[in-house]
């Protein structure tokens, strides 16, 4: 087998979840976008720039094989599920190089079926179909449930979980590779009070300010996106050379800072390493 790979269909990255009928909701999970394309028994794996993944996947691809249908595309997030059921991110990564079985696709959208094209169909109509395929599905894949409307509400009750977001979507809109507007993700974010260790300013690229916990454990790169912030920060590095801090590792174009310069960082929730991140504000600089 040897499947065509499609170009799967990606949400804008919005602040607000939008209301009305005309929009469905569900929650977002944090894993790797995949396409699962199924022919006579025999399944592939892409992941969303068309990559074949199919032996890293493993049981949570071969299950695809047994659902009742003779051929099929299947769009959705491959995952790990905490005991919470809550997508893992940082297990995912674990689990594709050393535990697959682990392993859980999220199915929310199906974009042929016995070799008929459906991508021009609407969201509801293209759902319907998939989870008729997904009635009794193996243990290693779930349908991705959905609200129709309120979407405000269904964004604070996911953000009060402490889940990563939600994702809109129109009820009507066909499906059509690439980003859109007709998918909508909004994110949830956390504040966490971090120290800036160093700085990193390559040419052409956005600055970086690399931050530590308490503990002095390296959390990861937020953004420096306020200018004043940025002249402040550059300002100290260029007022004093200080050597790599104990600990921390070498990066080339990093400048590094004395101890003692907090900040107020947003990143994405439920993280331990930051992802999405930004200052906010710096405490003193």
């Amino acid at each position: 087998m040897s499947a065509q790979f499609i170009e799967p269909m990606l949400a804008s990255l919005v602040e607000q979840p939008p209301d009305g009928e005309e929009w469905i909701h569900e929650i977002k999970h944090d894993g790797y976008r995949t396409l699962l394309a199924l022919e006579d028994g025999k399944v592939q794996g892409f992941t969303r720039r068309g990559a074949d993944w199919t032996a890293k996947y493993g049981a949570a691809v071969r299950e695809v094989g047994g659902l009742p249908v003779h051929s099929a595309i299947l769009d959705g997030e491959m995952t790990v599920l905490n005991a919470d059921g809550r997508s893992d991110y940082r297990a995912l990564k674990t689990a594709i190089k050393s535990s697959p079985g682990r392993l859980v696709f999220i199915a929310f959208d199906m974009l042929m079926i016995d070799g008929k094209d459906i991508r021009g169909e609407t969201t509801i109509e293209r759902r319907e179909r998939l989870q008729i395929v997904l009635d009794e599905p193996p243990t290693a894949i779930q349908f991705s449930e959905a609200v129709q409307g309120g979407g405000k509400a269904f964004y604070q009750a996911a953000d009060a979980m402490g889940l990563e977001g939600i994702v809109s979507k129109r009820a009507k809109a066909s499906y059509i590779g690439g980003r859109t507007r007709a998918w909508l993700k909004i994110k949830s974010y956390a504040i966490s009070e971090l120290e800036v260790a160093g700085v990193l300013e390559g040419r052409g690229k956005p600055t970086m300010a690399l931050m530590v916990d308490r503990q002095n454990n390296y959390r990861g790169g937020a953004f420096i996106t306020n200018r004043g912030i940025k002249e402040r920060l550059l300002s100290r590095v260029r007022a004093k050379r200080v050597p790599l801090p104990k600990g921390m590792e070498a990066k080339p174009d990093a400048k590094w800072l004395e101890p003692g310069v907090m900040a107020t960082v947003r990143h994405l929730r439920g993280e331990e390493d930051l992802r999405h991140a930004s200052i906010e504000s710096v405490e003193r600089a």
